[in-house]
């Protein structure tokens, strides 16, 4: 079997396990979307996001600008949270790739058929990046089917199906920077040290300095993450920050490149 068949049936597992939690997650968040059309609930949550200090509304993403009663909206709401998940899974996805097989053993088999750490890294790479690009497709049909159980008949399909494509552009995007990330974090380990723990301490601490931002320096600051600047609620409202994008672009093509130079470079264990 190629290196790419085997990262990709490697991850065939976490690929449906990930996606069943998140698609329940997601179909708990979507069905109170049935309360914001009370108007005696969506006056209650009105009234607590005044209540709210400008800079704990931005803290808690809670943007009284947004229209709850929108679907499209709702879901770009929603998923400024679901997406954290989101880049956790893609970061799992390349953080244990180079280095899994060097925990296991598996390494002497790879290295004793003809091929380079070339062709390891970018197949790996390839093997993961269409894996979450299939992942965020699945992902996009469950929650356009969800939200066609919840659609007001004033919202068109077609404009409800654009928002969900809008939203998983976001999605997809924020996922990519992390998976780049995590090849990075693949490259410096020998063994599977770079596991789940890890790579949900880097997005919780991403989250934190967005906080810490927003709370003590600004929104303009906090908008140059990824997490922030591109979050689904923002690309459907067409707001996001063109910043943010050039700047998660770099990381995640920086996250490659080291990931190789290092991988290249170091000696492995057998």
């Amino acid at each position: 079997m190629s290196i790419f068949g085997m990262e990709f049936k490697s991850n065939i597992g976490k690929f449906f396990a990930w996606l069943i939690v998140l698609s329940i997650l997601t179909g708990l968040s979507m069905a109170f979307y049935q309360f914001m059309l009370d108007p005696s609930t969506k006056g209650i949550f009105d009234s607590f996001i005044g209540s709210l200090s400008p800079t704990m509304q931005s803290v808690f993403n809670l943007d009284p600008e947004i229209d709850y009663t929108d679907l499209t909206q709702y879901i770009g709401f929603i998923f400024q949270f679901i997406a954290g998940l989101v880049a956790i899974f893609a970061m799992q996805l390349g953080a244990r790739s180079l280095a899994k097989e060097q925990g296991t053993g598996d390494i002497e088999y790879i290295y004793a058929n003809p091929v380079s750490r070339d062709e390891i890294y970018w197949q790996k790479f390839l093997a993961n990046f269409i894996l979450f690009f299939l992942f965020c497709l699945c992902f996009a049909a469950i929650t356009f089917g969800l939200s066609l159980i919840l659609q007001p008949t004033t919202l068109r399909k077609a404009d409800l199906l654009l928002g969900v494509l809008k939203t998983f552009l976001s999605v997809f995007v924020i996922g990519l920077v992390y998976l780049g990330l995590g090849m990075f974090l693949s490259s410096l380990f020998n063994s599977q040290q770079a596991d789940e723990g890890a790579c949900v301490l880097i997005v919780l601490l991403s989250a934190l300095i967005i906080i810490l931002l927003k709370m003590f320096v600004g929104l303009e600051a906090a908008g140059y993450f990824i997490l922030e600047g591109f979050k689904g609620i923002s690309v459907v409202q067409g707001s996001f920050s063109l910043i943010s994008l050039v700047a998660g672009g770099l990381v995640f093509v920086l996250g490659l490149v080291f990931g190789y130079l290092i991988y290249n470079a170091k000696e492995l264990k057998y």
